[in-house]
């Protein structure tokens, strides 16, 4: 089963799917925040450099341009809900001194993307999703407030359970905590996988195949992934085509712009464009 609506002109989308075969989830990343509810089956979902074994009533927080791949093991049906809204879409709201979107800004502080629901809350969370969609639907113009109020119930929700949420990532074989951190870290400066090799003193084929077995990817692939995400920001921030290459770690700007075309479908001026009509 899969159900899905999106209503541009309020720029919210909710979706309810279930997968019963085998698919390979790539890493990702959006142009809105995302909430990811997990309601069955058995799966981890890895966010940036963080690893979290997902529960019935799992809630996790993505914000915009977060890279983040879920890895189901189809031994079970593999349920979930995901709603993608703009921030701007809450920031234009009178809403005095409350902050809806403090569980997305809190993840950057707290280095954690997820809480952990009790029953009672996953029904509420359950009920909310489902009425966002059924409100997405309608051709009534007056049920977009109707969703948008889901919406703000949704985070007031996810602001609560992840004030008092004590969830942490899995831990990692140092040696790729290593190597995820010195991505991380230096992402916009030439690097590669023998340069990480050689500055953790392991031969550079051993952890290409270590890099995979713990994230489901390649180095390569990995940083390519984190760099269009950086260059996706630094466009929307103002940045010209040059800067963004330079500030995403491209180096040359021919590379940099058949890359990003081949990952976002756009040239960099034309995504640029794009988020201004």
């Amino acid at each position: 089963m899969n159900v899905w609506h999106d209503n541009k002109k309020i720029a919210l989308s909710a979706a309810h799917n279930i997968s019963t075969e085998s698919t390979t989830f790539d890493f990702h990343f959006h142009d809105t925040y995302e909430i990811f509810f997990f309601i069955s089956g058995k799966a981890q979902m890895f966010v940036t450099s963080r690893k979290y074994l997902l529960h019935p009533g799992s809630l996790l927080f993505l914000n915009t341009n977060e890279i983040h791949r879920v890895f189901p093991d189809f031994s079970a049906p593999y349920e979930r809900m995901t709603v993608n809204f703009n921030p701007a879409l809450i920031h234009s709201l009178p809403l005095n001194a409350y902050n809806p979107l403090a569980c997305f800004q809190n993840t950057r502080i707290d280095n954690c993307n997820i809480a952990e629901l009790d029953k009672a809350s996953s029904n509420k969370c359950y009920e909310l999703i489902t009425h966002m969609i059924s409100a997405l639907k309608s051709p009534k113009s007056s049920d977009e407030l109707l969703a948008l109020s889901y919406l703000l119930q949704l985070l007031a929700l996810g602001n609560d359970e992840f004030s008092k949420s004590n969830t942490h990532a899995l831990p990692f074989p140092k040696l790729i905590e290593d190597a995820l951190k010195i991505i991380n870290d230096r992402i916009s400066e030439p690097i590669s996988l023998e340069i990480i090799a050689c500055e953790l003193s392991v031969d550079p084929f051993y952890l290409g195949h270590e890099f995979k077995k713990h994230t489901g990817t390649s180095p390569y692939h990995y940083i390519i992934t984190k760099r269009i995400a950086l260059a996706k920001e630094s466009l929307a921030n103002g940045a010209n085509g040059l800067q963004a290459c330079e500030e995403s770690g491209f180096g040359e700007y021919t590379n940099f712009c058949r890359t990003f075309k081949k990952y976002v479908s756009l040239s960099p001026m034309q995504y640029q464009k794009s988020l201004c009509q």
